[in-house]
């Protein structure tokens, strides 16, 4: 989510007056090792009894064989990949190796599952990259394949952006997570830092 920990920090300058709970991300990648390395910077000395936890479901999409290739190297290298994403569609292709976004969606119900069991009540961040906001997105917000697709080509997920959601208690039977901020990124305007992003598909460009 940040090209580096400096970034992530600027852009946490947002969250500086909440406190968390418990933070969570991948931690073999640089979305989870910067917010393993962010606590600090979030909850200032409310962070001593902050949880950190690494969790591998919240890894970026696995590319498979089609990992850092261009749709021209794609289309080169893997032309029955190319014709199959087209004909298939994005939500369901899954390469040689990969994911689809489809099992990228199976492993965050069990996540939602695992927070919503072991940390209800609780402040949670989680820290991660662009499919994986955007599936997030998909399921707390219950939206279908066409709508989070639309999204997806709308705009890129830029790095170090926040987009939270909180409990509203009049919405639903029992309430629920209703969407409050998405892809901000005030804080790195404010710091006049770069906006970037990385690309949910490094290995073409979108459709």
């Amino acid at each position: 989510m940040a090209e580096t920990l400096e970034g992530y920090r600027r852009a946490t300058g947002c969250l500086s007056d909440v406190s968390f709970d418990t933070i969570s991300g991948a931690g073999s990648n640089g979305a989870g090792s910067s917010g393993a390395s962010s606590g600090g910077t979030l909850n200032g000395d409310a962070s001593k009894g902050l949880l950190e936890i690494a969790d591998e479901r919240l890894r970026e999409k696995e590319f498979g064989v089609l990992d850092r290739l261009t749709r021209a190297g794609i289309e080169s290298r893997f032309p029955d990949q190319a014709e199959a994403r087209t004909r298939i569609g994005k939500f369901y292709h899954r390469p040689p190796g990969g994911e689809s976004w489809c099992d990228v969606v199976l492993r965050l119900r069990s996540v939602i599952e695992t927070i919503t069991r072991e940390y209800r009540r609780e402040r949670v961040l989680v820290v991660s990259h662009q499919v994986i906001v955007n599936c997030f997105r998909y399921l707390l917000e219950r939206l279908d394949e066409r709508r989070i697709l639309e999204i997806d080509r709308e705009a890129d997920v830029p790095n170090c952006s926040v987009t939270s959601y909180r409990f509203d208690r009049t919405r639903g039977r029992q309430g629920k997570l209703v969407l409050d901020l998405v892809n901000f990124v005030a804080p790195l305007e404010a710091a006049h830092a770069p906006i970037t992003v990385e690309k949910d598909v490094p290995v073409a460009a979108k459709p």
